[in-house]
């Protein structure tokens, strides 16, 4: 357990936000635009903001503005698509380019740093999915917000569109696409970056890296402790307001408060990889986010992509993602991070969502032996390069 000794009593703060990432920023910016006299503290484990889940190559960049992602628009049981989920995603999504462009006009961001234009595409290759996609087109086509929506059967048209995707592919084969120009291309941790440097303009505004969060307490109903460790240096924090943006990490942080909202949930690290093209060559032939449909009983992360992302100012093509597991809740964390997160709160619902979600599991487990296939291989390729270098 951890207590006051040793630790010294530091500055108080109105907000504490817990990691630098996107939702940090995003918090921290809406804040000091609503109340100006509000001081913000930003704390950040790592050595500088958008690292984890904000970082460029730990999302497809979508904005997620259901352009193209088709398990935004479901089919029920009796085969009816609902499209209002799209719609309510989209018009977030809207509200946020109202904001960049706001804040761009008052020369507080510069958009360039982090959004690009370019078509969202969704692509099917079935009879079946060919008519789901006619239907949600016809549907979504009425709506102000998709009335630019294209739709096309043709093998010469997609080929224009995206010229990778038909690529040696059969010409005799069902498929369909939809496309919408206006989409764009989202650097989250680039995004990240510009909220932080107009935020460190003001004087009541502050950010702290290398800075772990040890513990926290709840003193009173609007007060807090926070305990932190930076540099060897042991403080605690007094804020009126805490938001825990940790990512991953966020549900062991939430078990710490203790607060009876954190009761009862678990980590599930399903883990996402891609595969990532630096030829600029292969790279130019491609402009466009390409979305397609995920298997049955794969978890929607799983929708295959080939995404054209622009990351400080390059031009990569990232492939996948191809979904693991790993008990890491961070790209820089622990693999205890899971099993520290059992408590006995939580351990039934962890299971029971294990139970009922058997054909996650199986697909997970799935995708795991292929990683480990596929590192086996190298490993091997890798031992005969060396046997023949040595001569053996």
């Amino acid at each position: 357990m951890i207590t006051e000794k040793n630790f010294s009593i530091n500055s108080k703060y109105d907000a504490v936000l817990i990691g630098a990432g996107i939702m940090s920023a995003t918090l921290a910016l809406l804040i000091s635009e609503l109340f100006p006299d509000i001081n913000i503290l930003v704390i950040e484990k790592l050595s500088t903001s958008g690292q984890e889940s904000s970082g460029a190559f730990n999302n497809a960049g979508t904005g997620h503005a259901a352009n193209c992602e088709l398990n935004y628009t479901p089919t029920d049981e009796n085969n009816k698509i609902n499209i209002e989920k799209a719609l309510s995603i989209n018009n977030s999504f809207e509200e946020s380019l109202n904001l960049w462009a706001y804040l761009y006009e008052r020369d507080q961001i510069n958009i360039k740093n982090f959004l690009t234009f370019l078509p969202h595409i969704s692509f099917v290759n079935n009879s079946e999915d060919v008519a789901f996609l006619k239907k949600r087109f016809e549907l979504m086509k009425k709506c102000r917000e998709f009335q630019d929506m294209e739709f096309t059967t043709s093998y010469d048209e997609i080929s224009n569109w995206s010229p990778l995707i038909m690529k040696d592919r059969d010409n005799k084969q069902k498929i369909a696409a939809t496309r919408l120009k206006r989409g764009t291309d989202i650097n989250f941790e680039a995004l990240t970056r510009e909220y932080f440097k107009y935020l460190s303009r003001k004087a009541n505004f502050e950010i702290s890296y290398n800075t772990n969060l040890l513990n926290l307490k709840r003193i009173k109903n609007h007060e807090w402790d926070l305990y932190v460790s930076k540099d060897g240096n042991k403080k605690i924090l007094k804020a009126n307001f805490v938001f825990i943006g940790a990512g991953g990490k966020t549900i062991n942080l939430l078990q710490k408060s203790n607060i009876p909202e954190s009761k009862n949930y678990g980590g599930f690290p399903v883990s996402g990889k891609w595969l990532i093209s630096e030829n600029q060559e292969l790279n130019l032939n491609h402009h466009a986010k390409v979305y397609s449909k995920a298997p049955i009983g794969s978890p929607p992360m799983s929708v295959p992509h080939l995404d054209s992302r622009w990351i400080d100012g390059k031009k990569y093509l990232l492939f996948g993602p191809f979904a693991g597991f790993t008990t890491k809740f961070l790209k820089k964390g622990s693999y205890f991070d899971l099993f520290d997160s059992f408590k006995k709160d939580n351990l039934l619902p962890i299971f029971d969502v294990g139970f009922k979600n058997f054909e996650l599991i199986k697909y997970l487990a799935l995708q795991l032996l292929k990683i480990i296939y596929q590192e086996l291989r190298i490993f091997k390729k890798s031992c005969h390069l060396l046997v023949k270098r040595i001569g053996i």
